[in-house]
């Protein structure tokens, strides 16, 4: 009989969590050590403690407990949404400290930059070839650096899709993220016409900003960024593209996880993206060894989320759930009870294409020739492909780890750094995820009990958002 709970002690209390179909509730000591004598044995063992007498019945269901000796994924990933990313430019008029496309340089080519010729040769090749069993596309203007130093081609391009979605029957939605600071109101309202989702990286305040943005010349950026925000938000725009999405870092650097969030609040945020810095060789990247100060911040932002709670304030909360915050959608999972087989769709339904048209895996590996996995002239290359299509977590390390249907695994690209493997992944990611789960299990038991219809709701806007592109 294979075991599908996980007991865990936080700050006290006790909880068991069902690692496969996500549900969980709050136990008291007996029981939390009469669940991990079940784990140990690998059965349910004799004494059953009056309280927890369902947990037979739940093991008829499969429920923490299931009789099929082999281990499946269980579930069928779906792959609805083919994601494409290209940079227009590799270049970017900032010098981040941490960015990992180091403003353009690690790419290399001759070919920097899209022109009319590539761009209508990427168009044919995704529209005719990529997503021939996609009836939904998803564009990203992403990394690489700046895209709007290349608007006129993000301006044909959007022409153009138009065109092509009406000749290939095809339903597309566009992501731009942008460092801010070349939008103008010019710019704002050519975009508004194509109803596109905008992100601005920001990282906190002007001081944590600044400490990382910069300029070549050292100079903070920080009043550029928000000089461009503050169009978005003050204009005339759809909500859509009104509705940005803030994108930061939390680095050594950082004040912490609730000061960023915070600023994001004063500045009418509702949408955000916080990754962490990790990875050796800089100073402003965390280890290992930093793991108290994460513990910390991870810590002081769950209890301002059920302080929160507490008070019928969600904001907070409602703005970092999503599919791409760190915590976030580790929050999201659990809430919506929905598990993941693997880290992200890179390689597998998410292809990011250079301004040569070589194809790689996402944005993160462009640059790394052995990670290419073909061309727009030449095809991808099946047995690359096939690489990444057999990534899941049953067939990397993290196939004896309770949390990987919630977790997924590292990101491939920082596993490849960290460990020279992308199914290796990096010790502190395994730690901070597992302490996320932790807590999001804490704090939704706490909101459940507070007020459950608040409980619903947030079930139903996340469930929402999920369903959304973005």
């Amino acid at each position: 009989m294979n075991v599908y709970a996980h007991a865990f002690e936080l700050e006290g209390n006790y909880f068991v969590l069902d690692i496969r179909k996500l549900c969980f509730f709050k136990c008291g000591m007996e029981e939390y050590n009469y669940i991990n004598k079940c784990i140990t044995n690998k059965k349910i063992i004799n004494d059953i403690p009056p309280s927890i007498e369902p947990l037979e019945m739940f093991a008829k269901q499969g429920i923490y407990f299931d009789k099929r000796r082999e281990e499946k994924i269980p579930f069928s990933p779906k792959k609805k949404i083919l994601q494409v990313a290209f940079p227009p430019v590799h270049k970017c008029n900032y010098a981040c400290k941490y960015c990992f496309a180091d403003a353009g340089k690690k790419y290399n080519d001759d070919c920097n930059a899209y022109n009319d010729k590539i761009l209508i040769e990427m168009l044919d090749y995704v529209y005719k070839t990529l997503s021939k069993d996609y009836k939904e596309i998803r564009f990203e203007f992403v990394s690489g650096g700046e895209p709007l130093l290349n608007s006129e081609i993000i301006h044909h391009f959007l022409r153009k899709c138009k065109i092509y979605d009406e000749i290939y029957n095809k339903k597309t939605s566009c992501f731009l993220q942008t460092n801010g600071s070349l939008i103008t109101q010019k710019e704002l309202s050519f975009l508004d016409k194509y109803n596109i989702n905008l992100g601005i990286s920001i990282d906190g305040d002007e001081e944590e900003h600044n400490a990382n943005r910069i300029y070549i010349d050292g100079k903070g950026t920080y009043q550029d960024t928000i000089k461009g925000y503050n169009i978005v938000y003050n204009s005339n725009v759809n909500s859509q593209i009104k509705n940005i999405w803030a994108i930061g870092v939390l680095t050594k650097q950082s004040k912490g996880l609730v000061n960023i969030l915070k600023h994001f609040e004063k500045l009418k945020i509702t949408r955000a993206q916080i990754n962490l810095v990790r990875g050796a060789g800089t100073d402003i990247a965390f280890t290992l060894c930093d793991w108290p100060i994460i513990k910390k911040y991870i810590s002081d932002l769950f209890r301002m989320i059920k302080n929160g709670f507490a008070k019928n304030d969600t904001k907070l909360f409602r703005m970092i759930v999503n599919k791409n915050d760190f915590i976030g959608k580790i929050i999201s999972r659990l809430l919506l009870g929905r598990p993941v087989a693997y880290r992200c769709e890179a390689g597998k339904n998410k292809f990011s294409i250079c301004a040569n048209g070589d194809i790689y895996p996402c944005d993160s590996f462009i640059g790394m020739k052995e990670f290419c996995l073909g061309s727009i002239y030449s095809g991808l290359l099946p047995e690359k492909v096939e690489e990444f299509e057999a990534i899941n977590v049953l067939s990397s390390n993290c196939k004896l780890c309770w949390a990987k249907y919630i977790c997924g695994g590292d990101c491939y690209f920082n596993a490849y750094i960290v460990n020279g493997e992308m199914g290796v992944p990096d010790a502190l990611v395994c730690k901070v995820n597992k302490f996320i789960i932790y807590h999001t299990v804490d704090a939704l038991l706490s909101l459940k009990e507070i007020d459950f219809k608040l409980f619903e709701k947030e079930v139903k806007i996340a469930k929402m958002r999920n369903e959304m592109s973005v």
